[in-house]
């Protein structure tokens, strides 16, 4: 269904709810634009809005470019920044950053990576879940079921932590590329190990844990459900991946099915985000008196700069340089204390 009534005033309401908790809370208010492969979405989707100590943030998935002019004309000005998925899971949304862009007057604009989101979730709620459980996870064996853009990330994260992972997928040349791919990538002395599959071959393991990461396809099944170890578990990563049956067995012998809730790896995105611009817009490198000069904290500086965490507005000495990205310890350091008293006593503002 195109671009119609319906939609325009579900965006609408959609960026009075942001702006009002934004000017409310004194926080940013944020949009994000993606695209799904899920085949259960609608044409335009929006799910829930996020809240965090920073921001306010809603968020729509769109499955083609036409109507983008329409949407960027109801949020641009009404939000502080739109976020842009960058992964192009769609060919009809190949040009989609460029149509934003070109469309956006006075929102800023910055991009994000949606699979690397989903990831960082994923991998954040399978170390919680064992650490409460108590799960000592190095060396046993995962399944992961569907080898895409996300399946391989999480497949790699698996073997980098020390596990044996099984990678099916239906394009069996598919999940032997990934694997080949991951296992060349693993540090050198890495534990883990990952192998392409059939189903056969799942139906013969024992797992703890099966990841479900197809694209809204059912594709867990009863049969694998089985195949879980006492304390094993399933994860839905990439959403109704399980069928129902497997979904009712799980139930039934009490084994934990998650869904993949993003909000921890959104919420260490956006924390990145600010993070990252907050440094950025400090950035620099001044001249002072005694012949040296002051950086900020991400900027190298020649041996005997002063760093300092804003060169405009220093409030605090985080340290010497060493000219080489690192900062000087010790004695050497102690070698520029008077430069440090001076900068001190001179330069530092009152944090307000």
């Amino acid at each position: 269904m195109a671009w119609d009534k319906r939609y325009r005033k579900a965006l609408e309401k959609v960026i009075v709810d942001i702006r009002n908790r934004a000017q409310h809370s004194g926080k940013k208010a944020v949009f994000c634009i993606g695209t799904t492969m899920n085949v259960g979405n609608e044409e335009y989707f929006f799910s829930s809005l996020r809240e965090a100590e920073h921001y306010v943030c809603g968020n729509m998935m769109v499955s083609g470019v036409n109507d983008l002019p329409q949407i960027i004309e109801i949020i641009d000005g009404r939000i502080d920044e739109i976020l842009i998925d960058v992964e192009k899971k769609k060919a009809a949304c190949s040009r989609m950053d460029a149509i934003i862009g070109r469309c956006v007057k006075k929102s800023k604009v910055s991009y994000f990576r949606g699979n690397l989101v989903a990831a960082c979730a994923f991998e954040q709620i399978f170390l919680a879940y064992c650490a409460h459980k108590g799960i000592d996870f190095a060396d046993r064996r995962a399944c992961v079921v569907g080898a895409g853009h996300l399946g391989a990330k999480i497949a790699q994260i698996l073997l980098e932590y020390g596990m044996q992972v099984d990678l099916y997928d239906r394009n069996q040349s598919r999940a032997r590329k990934v694997t080949e791919a991951i296992t060349t990538m693993a540090a050198s002395e890495c534990r883990g190990k990952a192998y392409p599959v059939s189903t056969d071959t799942i139906l013969k393991e024992k797992y703890l844990l099966i990841a479900g990461v197809t694209n809204g396809i059912p594709a867990v099944t009863v049969q694998m459900v089985e195949r879980l170890e006492n304390d094993g578990f399933l994860i839905d990563a990439g959403l109704k991946t399980v069928t129902e049956e497997a979904m009712s067995k799980a139930h039934k012998v009490a084994k934990p099915v998650f869904c993949l809730v993003a909000t921890p790896g959104f919420n260490g995105m956006m924390l990145s985000h600010f993070e990252a611009d907050k440094i950025i817009s400090s950035l620099g490198r001044r001249a002072v008196e005694g012949d040296f000069s002051l950086v900020s904290g991400g900027m190298m500086g020649e041996y005997g700069d002063v760093i300092v965490d804003d060169v405009v507005v220093p409030t605090k000495v985080i340290g010497v340089a060493k000219g080489d990205g690192l900062v000087l310890v010790g004695q050497e350091k102690d070698k520029f204390h008077d430069r440090v008293s001076l900068v001190k006593s001179r330069y530092l503002k009152e944090k307000k």
